[in-house]
């Protein structure tokens, strides 16, 4: 289907095509209607390569943004708020292994982890950065 559709097919795009790309001799029961069983496999199927590419990037830059969060408040020896972000960290992961056999990508989950991990940088990071360049 991505081969046919490289931009998607849109929201709910394999449920209204997949049927069509099992085969005939294949006994699927009372209906030929499927879904996709993995988040990654909706990306594709529903936003198309650009899509799935943006969303590994986006989780990406949690973690690396987290990792960085989790470098700076080791060094600053602020244990209470670095294990905050190892928090942040466990949930996103956690829901990265679930949403690879869970059609999730819509989930307010997701959602939050993205934006708490931006909280976090701000917080933890850019505000940080801002105090030392602060004039005495």
């Amino acid at each position: 289907m991505a081969k046919d559709y490289p931009l998607g097919k849109g929201y709910r795009g394999f449920n209204q095509f997949g049927a069509s790309y099992v085969p005939e001799h294949i006994d699927t029961g009372k209906s030929r209607n499927r879904t996709v069983h993995s988040t990654w496999f909706e990306a594709l199927s529903e936003t198309g390569y650009i899509g799935l590419l943006l969303l590994i990037l986006i989780v990406y830059y949690c973690f690396k943004t987290t990792q960085l969060c989790k470098h700076k408040l080791r060094a600053n020896s602020q244990l209470k708020e670095y294990y905050k972000v190892v928090a942040i960290q466990s949930a996103l992961i956690s829901f990265l292994v679930a949403m690879t056999f869970l059609n999730r990508m819509r989930a307010e989950i997701l959602h939050w982890c993205i934006l708490f991990t931006a909280v976090a940088y701000q917080i933890y990071v850019l505000k940080n950065e801002e105090k030392d360049r602060e004039p005495i």
